[in-house]
């Protein structure tokens, strides 16, 4: 059996969601027409607006996709420690596969799209992951780290990451997460600050 029979076939609604999520989420919004999107799925590009009222209906169709870590099954920060390592540890790694991180990366600054990308974000990560923490703060910590490794590992392949599927990975993953949590409140003072 060839491989394009084991492929499924998608439906021309499904293929524009499908192919606009992988350029959209993988090189932004403001650098992906229409016209690359329609190619991509081998179909007219008058079909974006008849299925999505244009390219940026297209776009915020694509973040229903969004996957995030499902924080309501998640009971406490050990509970959240634990999900992140392994998330990290068994993460495909190849370029070509859109993730929420890649989502924000590629779009969050935007001036069309980064405000969907930051309330979708808001709605899916950073609202339930301060509820789960009991804090915005350890919230952002988390993000951070979240996001800070994302980088370091695929776009600065930063030396002294060590591999993934190694003890040694889990290890700098686990130390990261825990720092983060670790990390005092801050209390900002009130009125004017006197040098």
């Amino acid at each position: 059996m060839s491989a394009a029979m084991d492929q499924p076939v998608l439906t021309t609604k499904e293929a524009l969601l499908t192919h606009g999520k992988r350029l959209f989420w993988l090189e932004g919004y403001g650098n992906v027409s229409v016209r690359d999107i329609t190619g991509a799925a081998g179909v007219d590009a008058a079909l974006v607006s008849r299925y999505f009222g244009g390219k940026l209906g297209l776009f915020e169709a694509t973040l229903a996709g969004m996957d995030t870590l499902d924080l309501s099954a998640i009971p406490d920060a050990e509970a959240l420690i634990d999900a992140l390592v392994r998330i990290f540890d068994e993460a495909e790694r190849h370029s070509d596969v859109p993730t929420a991180i890649s989502l924000a990366l590629s779009n969050a600054r935007d001036p069309e799209a980064g405000p969907l990308v930051m309330a979708q974000l808001t709605a899916c990560w950073t609202e339930p992951m301060a509820q789960l923490l009991g804090s915005k703060e350890l919230a952002a910590m988390v993000t951070c780290v979240v996001f800070g490794l994302s980088v370091g590992e695929k776009m600065l392949h930063i030396e002294g990451i060590h591999a993934p599927g190694t003890p040694e990975y889990r290890a700098q993953v686990e130390h990261m997460l825990r720092a983060a949590l670790a990390t005092p409140t801050v209390t900002v003072p009130q009125g004017p600050v006197n040098d």
